[in-house]
């Protein structure tokens, strides 16, 4: 049904979430995979599913990124100039996993969004946990 519709130009990509690589490996049978949407954060998630999107260029979007139940206290960067939120470290990290990961993190404010949005630090720099 998904390959007819971008046949017919009603999509432009196909995704899939909740997949093993046995799941992606099937659907790349009959059809390219633009991403692949799974749970991943700190505390839960397959690195086996984002390691096999990293090596073949596929976008991994991360369900519940910042894992808002498990959120530990803010952090200091590495040379201690500056205070990262929980949100804020967690998103780094994510980031610095591999180039293909799409954080797309939930936002009930404005202010909850632009902190999300100001990194204030390189994310080298980031104390990795």
């Amino acid at each position: 049904m998904l390959t007819e519709m971008r046949g017919e130009g009603k999509i432009r990509h196909i995704g899939l979430s909740k997949v093993t690589i046995d799941q992606i490996n099937q659907a790349l049978s009959f059809t390219p995979i633009a991403a692949v949407q799974n749970r991943f954060n700190a505390n839960e998630g397959d690195r086996k599913v984002l390691d096999y999107c990293t090596r073949t260029d596929t976008a991994f979007v991360p369900y519940a990124p910042l894992d808002q139940e498990n959120l530990a206290q803010p952090t200091t960067d590495a040379d201690g100039t500056g205070q990262l939120s929980p949100a804020q470290r967690t998103l780094a990290w994510l980031l610095g996993l591999s180039p293909v990961v799409l954080p797309i993190p939930g936002t009930a404010s404005l202010d909850h969004l632009a902190e999300n949005l100001d990194t204030p630090i390189p994310l080298a720099d980031v104390v990795r946990g």
